[in-house]
């Protein structure tokens, strides 16, 4: 009975959701992995070690679908908004919290947008030396959202 009730529904939530992530099958699709992200529902988030299991979260989805070539635009526009969310968040935390598990949380948060940031910075090398060297009009390719979006989520995993 006594973990029960110190065991909330946020915690129950968080926990599905991270499990959810971190066992699925081989046969994963972004939209799956882009729900359980959209899922996260961090103005419920009350303690660090919630905000802990959060980033745990996101981190995984990052990871996993950067591994089955899954890390669609949307799924990671989706990552770094809920990332922002995070960060604001955890500042508030910053009054009841210790330094280092504050300091840990930025640090898991920074990790997640990194992680973006580098797989953009990759995309758009790679777009530079096969794609736009064999490009006839290089104008519509600036134009073209293989060009744009890559750098829209460069801008906003800077920011």
């Amino acid at each position: 009975m006594f973990l029960y009730t110190n065991f909330s529904n946020k915690h129950c939530i968080l926990l599905v959701f991270f499990l959810a992530v971190s066992f699925t099958s081989q046969g994963v699709h972004a939209s799956s992995l882009s729900g359980s992200v959209k899922g996260l529902a961090v103005d419920q988030i009350k303690t660090p070690q919630e905000m802990k299991t959060g980033l745990k979260l996101l981190h995984s989805c990052v990871r996993e679908a950067q591994e089955k070539n899954q890390f669609t635009y949307s799924l990671q526009k989706i990552i770094l908004s809920k990332s922002g969310e995070c960060i604001s968040k955890i500042i508030e935390f910053e009054q009841q919290a210790g330094k280092e598990e504050i300091k840990s949380l930025f640090d898991k948060s920074r990790k997640i947008i990194k992680a973006v940031l580098d797989w953009n910075q990759q995309k758009v090398e790679d777009l530079q030396e096969t794609t736009l060297d064999q490009m006839e009009d290089t104008a519509a390719f600036f134009a073209s959202p293989e060009w744009q979006q890559p750098h829209y989520l460069i801008s906003l995993a800077s920011y």
